[in-house]
Parts: structure tokens; sequence; C-alpha cells
């Protein structure tokens, strides 16, 4: 900045005595037209160069000042050609100067200089109309999103927007159509400050049509000043998702494009420098602010049920206090009745209609190649899949689904024909099948689906691809992870019939749907005894590798299954206690040896400051 400031500074001053030897020449008026646009040209300059010159002070940018540095440097050269030419060889005034006759030569001269002139001022105010002014402007909006997103981040650490994509790229294009024309959602949709409670037995799709009806909405809020955001609530991630951070998901996917205001942002400088969270009463007036910009607001709310009571209670209450422009849609399983505190609740089922299931059938059975050329190899195949499938599942999607999944794995047509008879018609039926189709693997892919089972069934929180691919790979005993242990993704699903799925967008690992969850905790006592043992062993083993061990800084970087080995203690408890014992006073020893280790170096690094 010092280098292009210096070079501003010299060209101001030569262009100050140009301009100084034209007011000390009188007849300045006779001059040649060629010479009084020259001068009139640095008569304009100059301003410019001052203006550039206090903006550079206050804007210092070292990628356009870069870009500056070669130009006026050439300009200052060109100044200082002119200042030459222009001085008279005595140093002194002479009244006509030989009638202005600076030494410039002829008007072709002149025009040399003045086309110079024009061109550096036109550079100047680019820099000053576009780059400069922008580069400030531009300094200010990149400051004010780094800020923004700071503070999203620090009030809003949920986003459901990715969760959002995930489902409604999974749903069957077509269908769910019967509920946006239902009087009842109609009702709703036109209206404000009403609650649309829609109940469905499990596995009917509620949380499909709960993605499809934000992806209905969002597009209209476009063109009105209509607010839309969703919640998907999991009973695997209730101990993060707070009434507090659910909340404030909602205000952080009403402030999307849009500035967030003055209330998060003196909420943020207050905890800021405390680093202390935002309490539930502070969220619900930042939510409340946000509301109040728009004229009506949508809050798609899914799966209640399978949030705790006492929290549940809570997020209803303060869902249904947010005001009369703001409606609700939530789902739920039917055994939970509608919060008698929500404004204007009207009931609607939720059902897997005959042509939703035709549609959904016809889609999956396209996705697996073994069942696909089963159907285009024998007419009429496809419509018994279609007639058995819709009078055994019963209105649920998730039947579907799992039903389809065995039918895949037939490697004939006969096959097919003959699981089409037994078809289990209750999920529990269709879970107790799956598992008696990883029982029949061999053994390796059997091992794989059970330790896959046994890790997504029982964690604290849902693993990431790449956490559950190296727990997979941890093998007991082991120093260090082998890299050539590590299965490949497509793999384990295709083992695991049908029960594990992955959460693209946030590229998790889940399990099917939150009946399996229920059905897998029913039967872990029987088919996974050792589970804790097992998840508790392959943490505490990893957290002993070389690699781990030698961790000096707990930077961005950290291994695969690190951040998650901190439930390690917590998967302890009960049985791997005694049967681990070893393996965990070795931890426990580690861990404060390299606390202990730590101290030191705070202390040492303290010292020397």
């Amino acid at each position: 900045m010092a280098e292009v400031l210096g070079i501003i500074t010299s060209v101001l001053q030569l262009v100050d005595s140009a301009l100084r030897t034209r007011d000390y020449i009188e007849d300045f008026r006779h001059a040649p037209q060629e010479q009084q646009k020259l001068l009139s040209e640095m008569d304009n300059l100059r301003p410019l160069l001052i203006d550039l010159q206090a903006r550079i002070g206050g804007n210092p940018s070292n990628a356009t000042l870069q870009k500056m540095n070669s130009p006026l440097a050439d300009f200052k050269a060109t100044m200082e050609e002119f200042i030459k030419k222009l001085k008279p060889v005595d140093g002194r005034f002479l009244r006509f100067w030989k009638q202005l006759q600076w030494s410039l030569g002829d008007k072709m001269d002149a025009k040399e200089y003045l086309e110079k002139f024009q061109q550096f001022g036109s550079q100047v105010h680019m820099w000053l109309s576009v780059d400069l002014w922008d580069m400030a402007q531009q300094n200010r909006i990149e400051l004010g999103a780094a800020e923004r997103k700071q503070i999203i981040k620090w009030l809003s650490p949920i986003n459901f927007f990715l969760r959002q994509a995930d489902i409604s790229q999974a749903r069957q294009h077509g269908t769910g159509g019967w509920l946006l024309v239902d009087p009842h959602f109609q009702e709703w949709e036109s209206g404000s400050g009403r609650t649309l409670w829609c109940h469905g037995i499990p596995g009917a799709g509620k949380t499909v049509l709960a993605s499809m009806v934000v992806d209905h909405l969002v597009p209209k809020s476009q063109n009105k000043n209509l607010g839309v955001a969703c919640i998907y609530l999991n009973h695997k991630e209730a101990e993060d998702h707070t009434p507090t951070r659910l909340l404030s998901s909602l205000w952080r996917q009403l402030v999307l494009g849009k500035d967030v205001g003055p209330l998060p942002k003196k909420l943020y400088e207050r905890h800021q420098e405390k680093e202390t969270s935002p309490s539930l009463d502070e969220v619900f007036e930042v939510l409340c602010s946000v509301i109040t910009e728009f004229s009506k607001v949508y809050l798609v709310v899914d799966a209640v049920d399978e949030y705790p009571e006492t929290q549940r209670q809570t997020l209803l209450k303060h869902l249904a206090e947010l005001g009369p422009t703001v409606n609700l849609m939530i789902t739920s399983r039917p055994h939970i009745a509608p919060d008698s505190s929500l404004p204007n609740s009207e009931t609607i089922e939720i059902y897997a209609n005959e042509d939703d299931v035709r549609k959904y059938v016809d889609a999956q059975i396209d996705i697996f190649p073994r069942l696909s050329k089963h159907v285009q190899s024998r007419v009429g195949l496809r419509e018994e899949i279609h007639s058995v499938i819709t009078c055994t599942v019963n209105g649920m999607f998730l039947l579907a689904k799992l039903h389809i999944e065995s039918l895949s794995t037939k490697s004939t047509v006969k096959g097919v024909r003959e699981a089409l008879k037994t078809l289990p018609k209750t999920l529990n039926n269709s879970y107790d099948n799956a598992m008696k189709h990883i029982a029949e693997q061999d053994e390796e892919s059997k091992a794989i689906a059970h330790l896959t089972l046994t890790w997504v069934a029982n964690v604290k929180r849902p693993l990431t691809v790449l956490e559950l691919r190296t727990a997979l790979a941890v093998e007991p005993g082991a120093k260090s992870l082998d890299e050539d242990n590590i299965l490949d993704m497509e793999i384990i699903l295709s083992v695991c019939a049908g029960l594990v799925i992955i959460d693209k967008q946030l590229s998790v690992v889940r399990l099917v749907h939150y009946t399996t969850q229920e059905y897998l905790d029913l039967i872990q006592p029987l088919q996974f005894p050792d589970a804790q043992t097992e998840i508790t062993r392959t943490l505490l083993t990893y957290m002993a590798f070389d690699e781990i061990v030698g961790l000096k800084d707990m930077d961005d970087n950290l291994p695969p299954l690190f951040e998650y080995s901190q439930h390690c203690l917590a998967h302890a408890v009960g049985p791997p206690e005694g049967a681990l014992r070893d393996l965990l006073l070795e931890f426990l020893a580690r861990t404060a040896d390299w606390s202990e280790k730590k101290k030191v170096e705070v202390e040492v690094s303290f010292l020397d400051f």
C-alpha cells in the first residue's frame, strides 16, 4: 500500500507543478487548443487522484493495489517526461514563452500526451467507480457475511436444509398429490393461525409428505411475503435437538437470504465474550422478531412422537405462542394426540393410497437390476407384484420397500413368485424376514451385517459414512488402522437387507425407519447381546492407535472416528466395564497422562509469554 500511495503522491506533485506553470502564464488563453486540452485534462485528474489516495488509505486491498502499481508507475513516467518538456530552458517564466510553445513539438506530440492523460483518467475513474469502490463495498459485504455466518453458526447449529433436500430427493415423483387437494389441507394453507395435525401409522410416509408440503410452499413464498421452515425430529438426535436449538433452526431457515437483524447481533455480542449459549427465552424472542417480517409463516414439524415427552411439551408450547400469522403442520403416530394449546387444530390421516403405492413399487422395481430383468422377461409379473404388495402393505410405504428389497434377492422368476405367496403382512414379520435373509448369507457377509447393525442401532448419534467404515475396519489388538481393511459402503448396504440407508445430503448412516430401531431394540438381547461391549472395545482399540496417541493438536483434521470416541465411556457403562477392564484402565491412564502433558505445555507456553 505504501508504494502505491507514494507513486500517487509523486504524480499529484507533478500535476500540481504543471498546473502552477499554467497559472503563471498570463496568456494561456491564447495557447493552442491541444495544449489547453492537456492542462484541462490535468485539472480533471487532480481531484480523482486525491480521491483515489483517500480510498486506498481507508480501504487497503493487496489484490487491487497490485493491479494499480504498473499503470500508476507508467503514468508517473509520462508526467515526468511532460514536465521536462513544459519547463522553460532558462528556468524563468517568459511572458509569452514563445507563444506557449513549451517544447512540446507539434500538434501530434500534444495529441499523444492528451491520449495518455485521457486513458489514465479513464483508468482512475474505473478504479474509483468499480474496483476500489466495489472492493470497499465487497470488504464490507464480506465482513458482514462473515459476521452473519458466525452468528448463524453460534445461534443455530442445526441445519434442516440438508435433511429436507435428502428426503425430497428420495420422494417418488407424482405421489402425495391427494394431500394437496384435501379440503382440510387447502383450508390450512389459505388460512392463518391454524394447525394441521397429521397422524398416521408407522411407515405411512408422513416424513415424505412433510417434505412434499415444504417443496409445495417454498416456490409460493418466493413471490409473496411468506416464510417456510421445517423440523425433522429423530429419536437418535433428541439429545442435540433441544427445544432451544429447534426454535433457532426455524429462525435460521426464515433468515435465508436476509440480514439476521439487530436482535441476533446484540445477542451474539452479549454471549460471545462469555462463551455462553442463548437461553430458550432469548431464542424464542429472536424467532418472534423474524416472524413479524412476514405476512404469514408455515412451520412443518415432522415426527413429534419421536421426541421425548417433556421436550415435546416445551416445543409445542412455544410453537403455539408464535402468533396468529403462523400456520403449523405437525406429523405424528396416532397414539400422540394434538396438544390442546395449539391454535385452530384440525386432524388429518396420512396413509399410502393405492395409486401412490403403485407408483412407488414401479420405481423400486426399476432400481434393482435383478428384479427389473425378471419383470422384463415375464409379461404380467410386474402386475402380480403390484397386486400382492398393494394388498399386503396396509397403507405402509415402508412395508412396500421391505417387500421389494426381499424380492430383489431372488435369482429366478419362480423365486419371485414363491416369495410373493409368503410376503409378511406386518412390519415386525418383515423385519424378521430381513434378519432371516441376513442369516442365510455367507459368514463374512453375515458378520459385516451384524456388526453394521450393532453400530447403527446403538450409537449415541448418527455416524458419518467415514466413521462407520472406519469403525468396521478396526481390528482387535491392532495398533493402527489398516487401510486395506476398509469396506466399500455399497458392500455394507448390500448385506444389510435394506435395514440401513445413507442420508446423502448429510453423509450419515441411518436405519431405514424408526420402527427398525424399535425392532432391533426388541431382538438385541438375543441377537446382539454384546453390542455395547463390541462398540466399546472398538473405540478403546482405536484410541490406543499410534496415530491417535501421538496426536499433538486438536485441530480440524482429526482422524475419522476420533470425535465420536468421546462417547466411549458412555458405551462402557454396564457389562463392558468388567469384560474390558484392562483396556479401560489403560485408556484412563493414557488420558490422565495426556492431560498432564497438555497442562505442562500450557504452563510452559504461559511462562514463555
